[in-house]
């Protein structure tokens, strides 16, 4: 799971652009001049542009998403009784519609809005987002419970690793976006602008996602093996082939948060 938060370029968490200074290159900001803004801050109002574009198309991939399997999820899921699955399923959908439309919209907000406002509207995105995690994590974990037939062992296994890994996410979140400051944008019709580092603290989120991930995908995989042995049925090759790809496909955005965090450069002074 990606988490992406809009920064200025001189966080560098989402940039690898070179420190040398070009004012004469594309700007996705063509109402603001070159001329009546320091250069720095062109570059933090390009790079925030660009964020916002990417937080806007996860979102139109969300809602694309949603609208292609609405008609088969009304006629499969919303007519059928009440039970945990369904409430996961729900939990899992539209809150993160809700979570990642707030984080492409933040960026539309007038530059009327205060620091204060800013800076609790965006704690509250970064927590809706640990708690959707946390809802698609525990989905895997009744999946995972369900090809092992239901052991007990492995569920109670699997639901004492959420358990465990809840506190500390909770913790490296909380630490890494303590730091975050908002201040009055330097340029206006622009709001919610961030002036401080997020931590690298945050890197453990990842790292312990990734761990959690990697023993959901081994046991897939241990199973799988073991049900393909004794049977090739178009239903179990797809429910494992599936599975894997898109275990595999998680951990490989974790992965990619892990190695852009760890390697963000600090902000020159």
């Amino acid at each position: 799971m990606i988490i992406m938060i809009q920064v200025p370029e001189s966080l560098h968490l989402y940039s690898t652009r070179p420190s040398a200074i070009v004012t004469t290159h594309w700007s996705p900001w063509p109402l603001y001049s070159t001329s009546d803004y320091p250069s720095q801050v062109i570059l933090d109002l390009e790079d925030n542009q660009i964020v916002a574009y990417c937080n806007l198309a996860s979102f139109v991939v969300l809602a694309y998403n949603i609208s292609l399997t609405l008609a088969s999820e009304v006629e499969l899921v919303w007519h059928t009784p009440w039970s945990l699955g369904k409430i996961l399923y729900f939990a899992t959908r539209y809150p993160a519609m809700i979570d990642t439309g707030l984080l492409a919209f933040l960026p539309l907000l007038p530059s009327s809005t205060t620091p204060v406002v800013c800076a609790k509207m965006y704690g509250a995105v970064v927590w809706m987002l640990v708690a959707g995690m946390f809802v698609s994590e525990l989905v895997l974990v009744f999946r995972t419970w369900a090809i092992w037939g239901k052991s007990n062992r492995v569920a109670i296994t699997l639901l004492a690793l959420i358990v465990t890994m809840t506190i500390p996410i909770g913790v490296f979140t909380h630490l890494g976006t303590a730091g975050l400051k908002f201040v009055v944008s330097p340029a206006p019709r622009k709001s919610c602008w961030i002036d401080s580092n997020l931590s690298p603290i945050a890197i453990g989120d990842y790292i312990i996602v990734l761990l959690f991930e990697s023993v959901i995908l081994s046991l897939t995989v241990f199973k799988g093996r073991q049900h393909l042995r004794f049977s090739n049925a178009n239903l179990f090759v797809t429910l494992y082939r599936d599975g894997v790809l898109y275990y595999a496909f998680l951990v490989l955005c974790t992965l990619a948060n892990i190695v852009v965090m760890a390697n963000s450069k600090q902000p020159p002074d």
